[in-house]
């Protein structure tokens, strides 16, 4: 009686998986998903009132229903975020660049990786430079209107990447690119989730940057979390006007791969320590010291109240050799044909059951 309830579960189950997996849901939960991370990214601002990355994801999602879905969404996000006198721009950007894709996309130059990013750069500098001001040659606008250009032909690109890590097979790695594509997608979304506060102090954007610097610290050593640190930390600096993060999540991300040896407890600890001290330092010419204190506090509980099983999931999926310590020692000794028990012996992995021998003999 107890078997044939474990096969109806079982079947019951598989049932809801394969209705999960059916193509039109698939297509309907694509389509939504770019929906919202365009009016997520459309948020985004830079220095000048350009907010270029939500154009720059109608780019990288190209033509078909993908790129009409991030359209819509980053058309949305604009007015809501921007409002129609100053979105107006962005929104014209997006339905241009969409416009080019539709038109181009059985040409074989619309194949290679350099056409979209390109064409949303010309087309973001196109209704940037109408919108500059008289003289902008002897103003700052013009440093402004460059960089804006540049970033959303690199978003562009960047975005399309990240987004084909998706299609990555389940137990395969991915590559460096992808990694580095998605730590900038990361950093993008982020700029406009920095917008959102909470009880007046408590950045949504800053608090999720700070937990993203923190594993990837505790998961790839020094140089993950230092570059992730610099990554976040500029993006947070773009988006709050302050230059204190980057400084604040490099040292923090620094010190915090330099314990990742020592398990989640000791990496949390010298966050905390690194983010203090920066915080001390700018006390008084930092308006955002004290945000940075409650944030980091947040991000320390949160990282450390992380499951176990996340957490290794995380370390294999982004690089195996990032795993946990713990999680090498309960792997299977492999020895090689031509070595003996007596290899495991002298390599010091023995098994955890105290018998003395070595796993896999």
């Amino acid at each position: 009686m107890l078997t044939k309830e474990k096969l109806r579960q079982r079947r019951g189950t598989e049932g809801v998986v394969e209705v999960l997996r059916a193509p039109g849901l698939v297509r309907v939960s694509e389509g939504l998903t770019r929906m919202l991370l365009g009016a997520v990214l459309a948020g985004a601002d830079l220095p000048g009132g350009y907010a270029p990355f939500g154009a720059a994801f109608v780019g990288a999602s190209g033509s078909g229903m993908e790129g009409m879905c991030a359209l819509v969404g980053a058309v949305f996000g604009s007015f809501c975020f921007r409002g129609m006198e100053n979105g107006l721009r962005d929104m014209a950007a997006a339905v241009l660049i969409f416009s080019v894709a539709f038109a181009f996309f059985d040409v074989k130059l619309y194949k290679k990786s350099w056409f979209m990013p390109l064409v949303t750069a010309l087309m973001v500098g196109a209704t940037g430079f109408v919108s500059l001001p008289l003289g902008w040659l002897r103003t700052s606008g013009v440093a402004c209107y460059l960089t804006a250009t540049l970033l959303a032909g690199g978003a562009a690109y960047f975005d399309r990447v990240a987004l084909s890590a998706r299609e990555t097979p389940r137990g395969e790695n991915l590559t460096h690119r992808q990694r580095v594509a998605l730590l900038l997608f990361g950093g993008t979304l982020l700029m406009s989730l920095a917008r959102v506060t909470l009880l007046d102090e408590l950045s949504v954007g800053c608090v999720l940057a700070g937990l993203v610097v923190l594993c990837a610290g505790s998961l790839g050593g020094l140089g993950a979390g230092a570059a992730a640190g610099v990554c976040a930390g500029l993006a947070m600096d773009l988006a709050k006007g302050v230059p204190l993060y980057s400084l604040a999540l490099g040292f923090a991300g620094l010190f915090a791969g330099a314990f990742h040896r020592q398990g989640r407890l000791f990496g949390a600890l010298a966050y905390v320590l690194a983010d203090g001290v920066v915080a001390l330092w700018l006390w008084e010419s930092a308006p955002g010291a004290v945000a940075l204190l409650y944030e980091t506090f947040v991000v320390s509980v949160i990282f450390v109240t992380l499951p176990e099983g996340l957490f290794r999931r995380l370390a294999v999926r982004v690089e195996p050799s990032a795993a946990p310590e713990g999680e090498a020692r309960r792997r299977p000794l492999q020895l090689l044909p031509h070595e003996g028990p007596a290899a495991g012996l002298r390599a010091g992995e023995v098994g955890g059951d105290g018998g003395g021998l070595p796993r896999g003999v």
